[in-house]
């Protein structure tokens, strides 16, 4: 969905118009958005140790209740007042996608629909997920690559820290 030629290949590959298959698509793009807070939820205070214990299990780090990252997907223009908000430094055009998931790689909060110019810090700032954590409601923290924002409850690698042969450091 995220090229401007997927519609048209679906159409030759299954015989059918491009209109129809925009028309369909629109149908289940809005069936997946419907069904998604029943698939993707972030664990509840009381299942945090369980996913704790997971991600122990996988790399023997105490305390963590998921990952995250910002990814961009390519679009075309959008036209509207502000379109130069949607173009990367490189020069296409985007929507910002943040997500965070759980040790078995299961999606648990999702972010979609930023400019793609929008750093990923600020998209997970703004994001609910942020605040919830931020509230001291759960105990457990996040892990986050160097673009994201540091907060106690969001490990970030130290990139200064790095040299050969030494392993990045998480600081809170």
């Amino acid at each position: 969905m995220a090229t401007g030629s997927f519609q048209l290949s679906v159409a030759d590959c299954t015989d059918v118009a491009q209109p129809s298959v925009c028309k369909y698509l629109r149908i289940v793009a809005k069936a997946i958005a419907d069904l998604a807070p029943e698939f993707i939820s972030f664990p509840a205070p009381e299942q945090e140790q369980g996913t704790m214990n997971e991600f122990f299990n996988i790399a023997r780090m105490p305390g963590v209740i998921g990952g995250t990252d910002g990814c961009r997907v390519p679009i075309p223009n959008p036209g509207g007042q502000h379109p130069e908000l949607y173009r990367r430094r490189k020069g296409w055009m985007s929507v910002n996608l943040m997500a965070a998931c759980d040790a078995s790689l299961k999606f648990t909060d999702l972010v979609v629909g930023w400019p793609g110019r929008a750093r990923d810090s600020r998209v997970f700032t703004s994001s609910a997920l942020c605040d919830r954590l931020g509230s001291g409601v759960h105990r457990g923290f996040l892990l986050g690559d160097s673009g994201s924002a540091r907060r106690s409850y969001l490990l970030t690698p130290s990139l200064t820290q790095l040299g050969k042969g030494k392993e990045a450091q998480c600081i809170p």
